[in-house]
């Protein structure tokens, strides 16, 4: 992964004047990977996957402490976040409900099914 390298390719040249978020390199990263990059830091997408993967549980250990640190302000992100989604918010809250009240059916099914399989 290389960060702020000289803008050298005509693609990655292209993808910034249009405001692409990837583009295609049309060559391979360092590590040989034939994947889109990222247009702002001219970054391989299969490097930092990879790299993402491989520091899953430590990344995650970070962003569980900073925001136990911070309850405050997450409680006031959600809290905008929510009023400003009003209508995403109601349907995720939907959906939600919607498949509480399948699983719960499920687990009765089973119940009934295990009931009937010992008499």
């Amino acid at each position: 992964m290389s960060y702020g390298n000289p803008i050298k390719s005509a693609a990655r040249r292209r993808a910034l004047e249009l405001q692409l978020v990837r583009y295609d390199p049309h060559v391979a990263c360092i590590n040989g990977h034939m994947s889109e990059r990222y247009t702002k830091h001219d970054t391989c997408i299969q490097c930092l996957t990879e790299w993402r993967q491989k520091h899953k549980n430590e990344l995650g250990d970070l962003s569980n402490q900073w925001q136990k640190r911070n309850r405050a302000h997450m409680r006031e992100y959600h809290r905008q976040w929510r009023e400003k989604n009003a209508e995403r918010w109601q349907e995720l809250m939907e959906k939600s409900a919607a498949q509480r009240r399948k699983n719960k059916q499920k687990k009765n099914a089973n119940l009934i099914n295990n009931t009937n399989k010992e008499n």
